[in-house]
């Protein structure tokens, strides 16, 4: 049996989450070569309360907060500038990523125009 590992043992925790898009995840374009892969993506309902109340970051009223999955490729890296292109919300640039102790991606987004 192989060890439990935290990185990858929770990449199908999307599936326990309700209003869990299907999208797809693009490497921003100067970083080569240019990585796609299918993702899943929770959009925080609230827009521009990234952060929370009396947090140090300021925000355009755009942004919003999402949580990401890789389920297809686990050890993945969403970079900054990436874009999440979303089955029914829309595409999306990361402005921040941060990948939990559990496998997901806490990420800042921003519609991409």
């Amino acid at each position: 049996m192989a060890a439990f590992d935290i990185a990858t043992g929770y990449v199908e925790d999307w599936a326990a989450h309700d209003f869990v898009e299907s999208a797809e995840y693009q490497s921003p374009p100067d970083i080569p070569p240019e990585r796609l892969a299918a993702c899943k993506v929770k959009l925080d309902d609230a827009v521009g309360g990234v952060g929370g109340q009396g947090s140090p970051l300021s925000y355009d009223d755009t942004v919003r907060g999402a949580i990401a999955w890789v389920p297809s490729e686990p050890t993945l890296e969403l970079m900054i500038d990436g874009v999440l292109i979303l089955e029914t919300s829309g595409a999306y640039i990361i402005r921040a990523a941060t990948k939990s102790r559990f496998g997901h991606w806490q990420l800042t987004v921003e519609p991409n125009r």
